[in-house]
């Protein structure tokens, strides 16, 4: 058990840190082979995956909303400033 403990929470810091998986670097601190670690790990690095893309798409979402709202923002003043000036 703490052996999948180790090995998940790598896999996890791996994804979180942004920098890409590398399961070679797991493997090898299990004393595994990438094949192995790989066919044991699978269903947690897809799930850990999905996980991630979900949150880059929540962060983009997230972006893309601010843009939006800015540019309403910004073109609320223009229209304020040419109301302003009639």
């Amino acid at each position: 058990m703490l052996r999948d403990t180790f090995a998940v929470s790598q896999i996890r810091t791996q994804y979180e840190s942004g920098l890409g998986f590398n399961p070679k670097v797991i493997a090898d601190a299990l004393g595994d082979t990438v094949p192995v670690f790989l066919k044991h790990y699978a269903p947690w690095i897809d799930e850990l995956e999905k996980a991630h893309q979900q949150a880059q798409d929540k962060i983009v979402e997230a972006q893309a909303a601010a843009l939006v709202k800015k540019q309403a923002d910004q073109n609320q003043k223009v229209v304020n400033f040419a109301e302003g000036r009639k």
